[in-house]
């Protein structure tokens, strides 16, 4: 009975009716005092009336018993201590979570989270990649990793965590800033003059710019005559797929990531970097499925395009998702990406 009346607090405490979850919660806990689960709602219940002292007087009792503690106890007491301005004491019990649950990515977010708040954003990252590597299925981490990259001169590694982020998280808020975010980032990196028919972009700290009319040049990136890292690799492969592009648009950055992975793996990038996204990108590919995906993948950030070329593309768009919602992208601690494996 207590765990039945246990779920339908939590289903009242989602639809806001948290009064009637608080109500439904005691007389739980009356039929069955003590029972962990029941304690941490309770103490979840006072976290949202933001009531935090209460939240942490329960928290703290549940605690003191190693068979009471779960990362999401630490990760609510961290928040708790955060929200009443004790920051030392955030951390400290975020940092004793990890301690007993290591492998808890969402401690690892709460602490970059804290970091980022004090605009420490190299430490903050820190945390987010360490949240990656512990549990590369951890959407979170992916999400707050990209929003700092795609604010600095390297906004490659922001272009990846951001369409891993979508690939885990699908159909959020999150999701549809994340689109944007790399659609925004594909505008705001590349840039194409015709004046002088030179292409110009700056996708990493390396900078590559050369002139669509330099054949010895594009000849010698065709060749592979340097010796680079992933960054500066993505940007010479981006670089060879926009040479017959005169604009960044919808259709045409579609073609570009097509183009990009054909040139990925024509090159033998795919045996020098493995890479999980690109090899689930290859994948969709094959299936015939590449060109939805990524109308699908910018489909934010190109709104009425997006619902012109699905208008127009029912049947392809409508296939590619039912796929799609089947065949998720499978990520573990062996083929993570993660831009220190990277570099």
């Amino acid at each position: 009975m207590s765990t039945k009346l246990l779920k339908y607090a939590i289903q009242l405490e989602d639809e806001g009716k948290l009064d009637s979850a608080l109500y439904i919660l005691t007389l739980a806990d009356s039929l069955l005092p003590g029972n962990p689960d029941i304690k941490y709602e309770i103490s979840y219940y006072y976290f949202q009336v933001k009531n935090y002292n209460k939240c942490i007087e329960i928290g703290e009792h549940l605690k003191k018993e190693k068979k009471n503690r779960q990362p999401n106890l630490y990760q609510l007491l961290g928040n708790c201590y955060d929200y009443i301005g004790d920051s030392a004491k955030s951390i400290a019990t975020y940092n004793e979570g990890i301690e007993e649950f290591p492998n808890s990515g969402n401690l690892f977010l709460e602490i970059g989270n804290c970091f980022a708040l004090k605009k420490r954003y190299g430490e903050a990252l820190s945390y987010y990649e360490n949240g990656i590597q512990v549990q590369p299925t951890f959407p979170s981490n992916y999400y707050r990793a990209a929003q700092i990259w795609l604010g600095t001169e390297s906004p490659v590694w922001g272009m990846m965590y951001c369409e891993i982020f979508m690939n885990l998280e699908r159909g959020s808020k999150r999701t549809e800033q994340a689109s944007k975010w790399l659609g925004d980032a594909y505008r705001d990196n590349i840039k194409i003059t015709t004046s002088d028919s030179s292409t110009k972009m700056s996708i990493t700290l390396h900078k590559l710019i050369i002139d669509a009319g330099d054949k010895k040049t594009i000849k010698d990136i065709k060749k592979g005559k340097f010796e680079l890292p992933f960054g500066a690799l993505y940007e010479k492969t981006i670089m060879l797929s926009i040479l017959s592009m005169d604009s960044i648009t919808y259709e045409n950055t579609c073609k570009i990531r097509e183009a990009f992975l054909d040139n990925w793996y024509k090159d033998g990038n795919n045996k020098s970097f493995p890479n999980v996204l690109f090899e689930y990108q290859n994948t969709i590919k094959e299936k015939g499925y590449l060109n939805a995906y990524n109308h699908w993948l910018l489909s934010s950030v190109y709104q009425d395009e997006f619902n012109d070329w699905r208008k127009n593309n029912r049947p392809q768009s409508d296939e590619f998702l039912t796929w799609f919602s089947n065949h998720p992208i499978e990520i573990n601690k062996k083929n993570m990406f993660l831009k220190t494996n990277e570099e």
